[in-house]
C-alpha cells in the first residue's frame, strides 16, 4: 500500500482548467464565418471540434483576444465551470469512494491568476486532495472558451472549443515526483493538454 493509513491511493494528472461558456454564438454569423476552418488542421474554428489559441492566432493573423472579442461582441462569459478530463474524473472518484478506504489526489500546474484561484476555490468544496496542484509558470492558468449555438444543425445545437494550454506547457514529469508513481492507482487524463507529460508517456 502507498499510504501509511492503509488507504488505497489514487493519483491523477492532467490539465486543470476553467471553462468559460458563451451562449448564443451563431455559427452562421459573419463574425464566426471569418474564422471558420477551410480544411482540417488549418487552425480555424469548426462546430463540435477543439482548436488551440495559438492555432487560431496563426489562422487569423492577429492576437487571440481580438478574435474572441470579435466572436463574442466583447461580452463576458455566461457561465464558468471546472474542466479538464483528469480533474473532473478525480473529483467524481473522490466524491463516490469511501474516504475511509480511498485517498484521491490531483497533480497539476497552474499560473498565478484569478482562474487558478477559481480552481482552488471550487475544488476546495470537494474531497479531492489538491495539495499537489501548484504554480509552475507565469503563463495563464489553462482555460477553454466554449462557444455554443443552440440553433445549429436544425436546433440540435453544438459547441466549439478554443483551448489555451498556458501554464500546462511548463508541467513536466519531474514535477510529479515519486509520490505520484508510488500510488496504488495512477490516472493520466487528457494529456494532450499537458504536452510535456504526454510526450513522455
Amino acid at each position: 500500500m502507498a499510504s501509511s493509513q492503509d488507504k488505497i491511493v489514487i493519483s491523477g494528472t492532467g490539465c486543470a482548467l476553467v471553462d468559460y461558456l458563451y451562449t448564443d454564438v451563431s455559427f452562421k454569423s459573419p463574425h464566426f464565418d471569418r474564422y471558420r476552418s477551410k480544411k482540417d488542421g488549418d487552425g480555424g474554428l469548426s462546430p463540435g471540434k477543439l482548436v488551440f489559441t495559438e492555432e487560431v492566432e496563426r489562422f487569423a493573423g492577429k492576437p487571440y483576444p481580438e478574435v474572441l472579442k470579435d466572436l463574442t461582441g466583447n461580452r463576458p462569459p455566461d457561465a464558468m465551470n471546472l474542466g479538464g478530463p483528469a480533474l473532473v474524473a478525480l473529483i467524481h472518484a473522490a466524491q463516490m469512494l469511501d474516504p475511509g478506504q480511498f485517498e484521491v489526489r490531483f497533480f497539476g500546474g497552474m499560473g498565478e491568476d484569478e482562474a487558478a484561484n477559481y480552481v482552488r476555490e471550487m475544488t476546495g468544496k470537494t474531497p479531492l486532495d489538491m495539495a499537489n496542484y501548484r504554480p509552475v509558470s507565469d503563463r495563464a492558468t489553462p482555460f477553454t472558451h466554449v462557444l455554443s449555438d443552440a440553433s445549429h444543425d436544425n436546433n440540435r445545437g453544438e459547441r466549439t472549443f478554443i483551448n489555451h494550454i498556458g501554464a500546462a506547457w511548463d508541467y513536466t514529469p519531474d514535477i510529479l515526483g515519486d509520490a505520484f508513481f508510488q500510488s496504488d492507482i495512477v490516472c493520466f487524463g487528457g494529456t494532450a493538454l499537458t504536452p510535456r507529460i504526454h510526450d513522455s508517456l
